[in-house]
């Protein structure tokens, strides 16, 4: 069974998200969802190297999901996948691949490959 991803749910706040060290070439956003979860927007631009970075959220966590966002290129206006499926026209997709991340104690240790974001989910 995969999370529930809806990133703005009505009720979602948007956090103050905050990054350090921050390369030019990473972004970070997050929503706290009426539920208690959070979710995280993580994006590397770097079109060659890899980023991994530990993400904590407000409150206590015990579990985190991601779903990573590939595309053919930084520049590409379609063929991009999510959580493992093929994003349609649309914009319908159904996840095949919602991994469990690695926690450190409260703190889940994600890496974002080259030119891709993943959303992470914790709870």
């Amino acid at each position: 069974m995969f999370a529930d991803y809806s990133l703005l749910n009505p009720g979602a706040e948007l956090l103050t998200t905050q990054v350090t060290p921050s390369p030019s070439t990473f972004s970070a956003y997050s929503t706290q969802q009426t539920d208690g979860t959070t979710n995280f927007i993580l994006s590397n631009m770097d079109p060659l190297n890899s980023i991994t970075v530990s993400v904590a959220r407000p409150g206590s966590s015990s579990v985190a999901t991601s779903l990573l966002l590939t595309a053919p290129s930084l520049t590409a206006t379609t063929g991009f996948v999510l959580g493992g499926s093929a994003i349609q026209n649309d914009g319908s997709w159904q996840a095949s691949s919602n991994p469990a991340l690695t926690m450190v104690g409260q703190v889940a240790v994600v890496t974002i490959p080259p030119g891709s974001a993943q959303v992470v989910h914790m709870k």
